[in-house]
């Protein structure tokens, strides 16, 4: 990690508490425990930890970004349509780099799934 400044640690923290968490939400909560802090300070801090692998960018069809931390394991993911949630889905399939047929070498993957939540299923039912 480039420098551990306490911007740093309450970003981490905050990822880390939260899970999954939406850069707007993740903003308004790094605000609310630490008012003085800026939201390009948040940003910066943001690409830099994720350039460094510390935590990690969820490719997603929202209108924002969304972070986890990378101390878990490489990992699918559900994102409802209908409220947003974000569930991990565990990927059983053993996962090593490889070269794909145009001779690229694959070193990570990320599977996002696009749907409906149990929850909101059962919203609609009532």
């Amino acid at each position: 990690m480039e420098r551990a400044t306490i911007q740093r640690k309450v970003i981490l923290d905050t990822i880390h508490q939260l899970g999954h968490v939406k850069t707007s939400e993740l903003i308004d909560v790094i605000k609310k425990a630490f008012p003085s802090i800026s939201v390009a300070t948040i940003y910066r801090n943001l690409n830099t930890l994720d350039d460094e692998g510390i935590i990690r960018k969820i490719s997603s069809n929202l209108n924002e970004d969304i972070y986890e931390d990378t101390s878990k394991e490489f990992h699918d993911h559900f994102i409802c349509e209908e409220c947003g949630i974000i569930v991990d889905i565990e990927n059983k399939k053993d996962f090593s780099s490889y070269y794909d047929k145009d001779g690229n070498l694959i070193e990570q993957q990320s599977i996002t799934y696009y749907g409906v939540c149990k929850d909101c299923l059962n919203k609609k039912k009532i």
